[in-house]
């Protein structure tokens, strides 16, 4: 005799993974609502072209390039009271500096840094350099340390500030 069996497939979860992709050259607006600060982070494995403003006056941007460079065209401002920048490569060029307003910079390199500081409502800036070949930093402030241990880095290294470099208490 032939019997009628019935099976039951009874799912208890179900799992969605979706992956979206931007095309690199595109532009990407951000704006903080609801916060007076902001975190930015960027982190690539290729080369980053800054090409426009990053406004983050009370926050804290990170940017890094663990395989090149991080580069600005001449109009790229990045204002932050807080600026990482980290490069396997070099930070800006020697044509073209990064231009940024902030309270407090750190930049490390594996090739050249070369900055254009402005303070943000502040008589220094705390600051921590460090680059594999050239350093160049133009302030129109006093530079002070920023965290402990070694505070400029370079092989070669050239700034002008429009204050002290350093601290009256080192």
């Amino acid at each position: 005799p032939k019997i009628n069996a019935w099976y039951v497939h009874a799912y208890t979860d179900l799992g969605l993974t979706s992956t979206s992709y931007v095309k690199a050259d595109h532009a990407i607006k951000i704006e903080f609502v609801g916060s007076s600060s902001g975190g930015i982070t960027v982190d690539s494995v290729a080369g980053i072209n800054l090409q426009g403003d990053i406004n983050n006056p009370n926050g804290t941007t990170k940017i890094t390039s663990s395989n090149g460079d991080i580069k600005a065209g001449s109009g790229a401002v990045i204002n932050s009271k807080t600026t990482e920048l980290t490069a396997k490569g070099s930070i800006a060029s020697d044509a073209q500096a990064l231009r940024l307003i902030t309270s407090n910079v750190t930049a490390r390199a594996g090739g050249l840094v070369n900055l254009d500081l402005t303070a943000q409502n502040a008589s220094a800036i705390n600051a921590n350099f460090s680059a594999g070949s050239g350093l160049t930093v133009n302030s129109n402030v006093s530079l002070q340390a920023l965290g402990t241990g070694t505070h400029i880095k370079a092989k070669q290294v050239n700034i002008n500030s429009g204050g002290a470099i350093g601290s009256n208490n080192a």
